[in-house]
């Protein structure tokens, strides 16, 4: 009876690498918003092989990002951060896609909004200033907006490539973790002026909890 063929474990554990990483996120993003994106996939592919191995290997075809509750003008200059931050392997083409909520909850934000983290009155308003931070992003925009039991309950950020390969950054609380250290808003303006103000970033942000919160990141072939 022949033997069985030894195994290399050193081999083995390098073949099956895992394809998903967590990572816990405290204090690390603290600072100017125009300089979030970089610190958020700075920390990514630090701490995650997953990342850094695919944005190595991949050209960008897409994003999507899908988020219930993007309302406020904080959480869409957080996010317009993370798509200029994006390592720049970018085809030409690259599209960004967002899937969020048609309409606020009954009473939800403030009937007088005038910070950066208040709530937009009027929905088209919102959606207007967020084609224009993701056009100045460098990406053409796609917005989808539905019912909230049409949508799913968790952040994720997907990133595609021409092949349909994607690494999806699930945010365990979205952007909301973070909160401004101030700063006015005017809701009044013109929404071009208010993309102009977002895409700025001149505000400062903090994690709002001593309590981490977590990124998963995973890599999935088609």
């Amino acid at each position: 009876m022949p033997l069985p063929t030894p195994i290399d474990v050193a081999e083995a554990l390098t073949k099956s690498k895992p394809a998903l990483s967590r990572i816990e996120v405290r204090t690390e993003l603290d600072g100017r918003v125009a300089e979030f994106g970089r610190r958020f996939w700075d920390l990514v592919q630090d701490r995650s092989a997953v990342a850094r191995d695919w944005f190595m290997a991949n050209e960008m075809q897409s994003v999507e990002y899908d988020d219930r509750y993007l309302f406020n003008p904080l959480s869409v200059s957080l996010f317009t951060s993370v798509l200029r931050g994006l390592p720049r392997n970018l085809s030409e083409r690259a599209k960004v896609t967002i899937r969020t909520m048609a309409d606020k909850p009954a009473g939800y934000g403030t009937a007088s909004p005038s910070t950066i983290f208040d709530d937009w009155r009027n929905v088209a308003t919102r959606d207007r200033v967020l084609k224009a931070c993701i056009a100045d992003a460098g990406f053409s925009a796609a917005l989808e907006t539905a019912r909230r039991q049409m949508l799913p309950h968790g952040r994720s950020l997907r990133v595609r490539n021409a092949r349909g390969s994607t690494l999806e950054i699930v945010l365990d609380q979205g952007f909301g973790y973070w909160r401004s250290r101030g700063g006015s808003f005017d809701f009044a303006a013109d929404p071009l002026n208010q993309a102009t103000v977002i895409v700025r970033g001149n505000a400062e942000v903090i994690g709002s909890s001593f309590h981490p919160t977590a990124i998963i990141v995973e890599a999935r072939e088609p």
